[in-house]
């Protein structure tokens, strides 16, 4: 086992911090009041007003922003139904299809990334060869030009 230590852990809350303000955009209000009710912060967001559940906490502190959205994304509802697993199942195999994609478009640009100057040295060398030498270049298209008919 390895222990995290609290600054891997701020890295990783650092990182992504982003992630916490999709999760506050994307969920419905009718899921953000019972859970401040939850956690007992509807007394605060009725002191600030007429907010809604949402503005109180995208105008909140970011701690408290980060806490929440943590709790929204392990709620669950109290019964759940045999549609709502198929829903989840559905989802969980659509999120590994994008994560897969993703790691794939990933390792093409890190290879694209490593080869790229050996590309562009060809690309260059063949282009100021085929312009130093227009003539065979012309007659190399041509005969291209000829057997594609």
């Amino acid at each position: 086992m390895v222990k995290i230590t609290n600054e891997e852990i701020d890295l990783a809350n650092e990182e992504y911090a982003g992630l916490v303000d999709i999760v506050m955009c994307s969920l419905p209000e009718s899921l953000l009041q019972p859970l401040l009710q939850r956690l007992h912060l509807e007394k605060v967001q009725k002191q600030t007003g007429e907010m809604t559940a949402k503005q109180f906490l995208l105008n909140s502190d970011p701690a408290l922003r980060s806490v929440v959205a943590k709790e929204a994304l392990q709620w669950r509802k109290g019964n759940i139904t045999q549609e709502d697993l198929i829903w989840r199942h559905r989802g969980k195999i659509h999120l590994l299809n994008l994560i897969n994609l993703t790691v794939d478009a990933i390792q093409k640009l890190q290879l694209l990334e490593s080869i790229w100057p050996s590309i562009l040295y060809e690309i260059i060398h063949t282009t100021l060869f085929d312009f130093s030498e227009m003539d065979a270049y012309m007659k190399r298209c041509s005969k291209t030009l000829e057997t594609d008919k």
